[in-house]
């Protein structure tokens, strides 16, 4: 077994004999590495559901043997919201690796995920569009003379027009 094998699996193990703990979803780039094998590795991301606390989510970077866990502990209120409200970086859990699942919960939130991954953003009608258009084209001519602002002035605006646009 490899040190970081040892370290991990000593890590998960401390999480799951806590009751509050539903499942632990491995995440990121860490995912689909083998960790028997040394490799080296920036950090493993872990999503932790759980029972109940009193926020929809706590993050705890913490670091081992100078191996980096990023841990997300997100309780069955948070996974609702976060599925509800459609949070991008929440969805994107729909592929993590399920590596402790008491009573299917990790195993049916991912599939809440993929599936509203799947189906995309909500579409805008195109009244919506079309005024949103013309609000960033007003945006954009008011910034094509540059001599009326000051540097940082015309920086901070044409970064808000291009984030609009996007």
């Amino acid at each position: 077994m490899s040190k970081l094998s040892e370290i991990f699996n000593r890590e998960i193990d401390l999480i799951k004999k806590d009751e509050n703990t539903l499942g632990i979803v491995l995440v990121g780039s860490s995912k689909d590495l083998d960790f028997e094998k040394d490799i080296k590795i920036n950090d493993i991301d872990l999503f932790i559901f759980t029972k109940e606390q009193d926020e929809n989510q706590i993050r705890i970077n913490k670091e081992i043997s100078s191996i980096e866990f990023d841990l997300n502990y997100i309780s069955i209120k948070g996974c609702e919201h976060f599925i509800e409200t459609k949070e991008y970086f929440f969805l994107k859990i729909n592929d993590g690796k399920i590596i402790y699942d008491t009573c299917g919960f990790a195993k049916e939130t991912l599939q809440k995920c993929k599936t509203i991954y799947d189906n995309g953003p909500d579409k805008i009608c195109e009244e919506e569009k079309r005024d949103k258009m013309l609000e960033i084209k007003s945006e954009i001519k008011k910034l094509e003379s540059k001599d009326e602002f000051e540097e940082f002035e015309y920086d901070f605006f044409i970064n808000i027009a291009l984030r609009d646009l996007i």
